[in-house]
């Protein structure tokens, strides 16, 4: 048995220390922690639908906040304290909504989306992009918000800019709710962000239900050339909105992202062609809202999928995958995963045809160990669990991943039943065995189910809610910060909004497609390109006396994937680094050393800034550089240990 300890800080004056049985813990992982547990968190209001949570750090302190949304509106962050979780802050949606003025007030929203968080204007504070209000039958007003983390004492975030936006009212009335209703038109399909301009900000880019595809800056102002819609035959051809989420990705090698989104827009073919209602389009697009070359594609059912981008057949370009289908066009299309070129060509030996529509968004990884990424995607309705019931996983040449296709069975021990999977997998090696594991839920069933790479059914039924079901994909993540992964389900606990965090026996190790759309930029994208991610305030505090001394431990952190060469800069004699460049993967941790002689007492210092330059490949890679603040404080400290978690 462990038994671990934290420090809290009762004033300015108290630290973060951990103390373990027999000496102390750095910032170690609990080697002896307890297989599978679980833990709930009720949250409140309206249940969790759809809106798939996201884990992000965002006081800096090494543990994730999850970040959720609700069918009422509110949008919920909750924080682990060293034994538990709570809601640290929450928000009604509409309360930000109502303050923009729409045509109608209401007291409650609707969130149907993944959150998406990143650091949009680069000041070092995480911001949280959330799509509110549904589809257009819901008659609730939506937008697409942005909060900016403010403090951790009280938690607090704030609407930074011109939000919410777009503030139209196209559709929700009429014969087939397409003119307007009155509301401000929702957002079901989630929020992407990426920089799409090549300005060194981050853009937000989003599918609505008023028939245009959207790029906003940070500060709310639409990103020159957007939106991309149709008003007249001369104008882009957009005729119907949709609720696939945008992928971000650099398919035509210009190191900008394109933007590629599926939808429900008949195919049009110019000025003086009708609309051919028997096909839906998948669009790329350019920073600019230029068609990309080859594309649009078009498919003969609608697109609610959100597409996958990545390397599926080893040629070192990237492929497009996505699948088919809500039964919205009449006739068996919608029965296909589809995979396209950079260039709009087709992938040989696809598309691959299904036992039934394929509405989720398929997840990217190498199951079978080849070095190439694979295809993983599940069949069926949410209105149904057993129109189709298949969960498929092909290679790059369309043939079938040894093991599949197969049906999972429901979560429960007792029910060894199939059911349809509209939600898309998550992929993670969640148990430690070196293996990736697929994560599904599915329509009908109370849990989150796991499949091994190989296609055999996981007899580990732990992931267990209460009677309902759940409707969005799980995540995975070290969220506690104790070098295991967790499994983290939003859903509802007793008819309220509810988290559920599984502990896992796995290390922060193999996690290809951890969340909906991959990342918490919901970008779609595998891999990500390297990020930069290094503290912008770095505090030392050290006790008055005979030793003149100070030591912080902090993390030069890869956000994305692959790696990058990085050096740090310091102009302070006093403060000694034990590295000054480097090579990083995930994570190097730098020991830095202030000799504090010569500081007056009981009073703070700023000291001086610490740049950390990152690169890939000879370019600066995502957020680099990173000035962080080096801050002093030396006296007099007071401290308590108060038990915290026993294992």
């Amino acid at each position: 048995m462990a038994i671990r300890f934290k420090q809290h800080r009762l004033s300015i004056l108290l630290f973060i220390s951990i103390l373990a049985v027999g000496g102390v813990l750095l910032a170690q992982p609990n080697a002896l922690r307890a297989a599978p547990g679980s833990q709930t968190i009720t949250l409140g209001g309206d249940v969790v639908k759809h809106a798939s949570p996201v884990a992000a750090d965002f006081d800096g302190d090494g543990d994730l906040e999850i970040v959720t949304g609700a069918n009422d509106g509110m949008l919920y962050v909750v924080a682990y304290n060293g034994s538990s979780w709570s809601v640290v802050w929450s928000r009604q949606t509409m309360l930000d909504i109502n303050a923009a003025g729409p045509p109608i007030t209401q007291s409650t929203g609707r969130i149907e989306s993944a959150v998406a968080v990143a650091d949009l204007d680069g000041d070092g504070k995480l911001e949280i992009v959330v799509a509110t209000g549904g589809l257009p039958q819901d008659k609730i007003n939506g937008g697409l918000l942005v909060y900016s983390y403010q403090s951790n004492s009280p938690w607090a975030f704030a609407v930074d800019g011109d939000w919410p936006q777009p503030k139209i009212d196209e559709v929700g009335g009429g014969a087939g709710a397409g003119s307007p209703d009155g509301y401000w038109d929702g957002i079901y399909a989630s929020p992407a962000v990426g920089d799409i301009d090549g300005d060194g900000k981050l853009e937000i880019v989003f599918e609505g239900e008023d028939r245009r595809i959207h790029a906003y800056e940070p500060t709310g102002a639409a990103v020159t050339g957007w939106p991309f819609y149709r008003y007249s035959d001369d104008a882009d051809p957009i005729l119907r909105g949709g609720l696939s989420s945008p992928a971000l990705a650099d398919i035509d090698g210009d190191d900008l992202p394109e933007i590629i989104v599926g939808g429900n827009s008949p195919w049009w073919e110019g000025e003086g062609s009708a609309a051919n209602y028997s096909y839906a389009t998948v669009w790329a697009l350019n920073g600019d809202s230029t068609v990309v070359d080859g594309w649009p594609q078009h498919v003969q059912q609608w697109v609610d999928s959100s597409p996958a981008v990545g390397d599926i057949d080893g040629d070192g370009d990237v492929e497009i995958v996505v699948g088919t289908g809500r039964a919205g066009i009449s006739g068996g299309g919608g029965h296909y995963v589809f995979a396209w070129h950079a260039d709009g060509t087709t992938v040989s030996g696809w598309p691959k045809a299904t036992g039934g529509e394929v509405p989720a968004s398929p997840a990217l990884a190498d199951l079978d160990e080849d070095g190439i990424l694979d295809v993983i995607v599940g069949c069926g309705l949410e209105t149904s669990s057993l129109d189709c019931t298949y969960l498929y996983a092909w290679k790059g040449t369309g043939a079938n991943v040894p093991g599949f296709p197969m049906q999972p069975y429901s979560a429960q021990a007792w029910d060894h039943s199939a059911r349809s999977q509209p939600y898309s997998p998550v992929v993670a090696d969640i148990d430690g065995d070196g293996h990736q594991e697929i994560l599904t839920v599915m329509s009908g069933s109370t849990g989150v189910s796991v499949i091994e790479h190989n296609g055999v059914r996981s007899s580990d039924y732990a992931r267990v809610q209460d009677n309902n079901t759940p409707v969005s994909p799980p995540l995975v993540a070290d969220v506690d910060n104790d070098g295991l992964l967790e499994t983290v389900l939003a859903s509802q606990i007793g008819g309220q909004a509810g988290l559920y965090i599984w502990d896992e026996a796995g290390a922060g190790g193999l996690q290809p497609w951890p969340m909906f759309h991959q990342n918490s930029r919901r970008n779609g994208r595998f891999p990500n390109p390297p990020e930069l991610s290094f503290p912008t305030e770095i505090i030392f505090m050290h006790e008055a006396g005979p030793v003149m001394t100070a030591t912080r431990r902090v993390w030069i952190q890869n956000a994305g994937e692959r790696s990058f060469d990085w050096t740090i800069s310091n102009t302070n004699g006093n403060l000694q680094l034990d590295l000054t460049s480097g090579t990083t993967v995930t994570g190097t941790q730098l020991i830095l050393t202030l000799d504090t002689t010569g500081y007056a007492l009981n009073s703070w210092h700023t000291l001086n800034n610490l740049v950390v330059s990152a690169t890939y490949n000879g370019e600066p890679v995502l957020s680099s550089p990173v000035t962080a603040t080096v801050k002093l404080y030396t006296g007099n400290l007071q401290y308590v240990y108060i038990p915290l978690v026993m294992k």
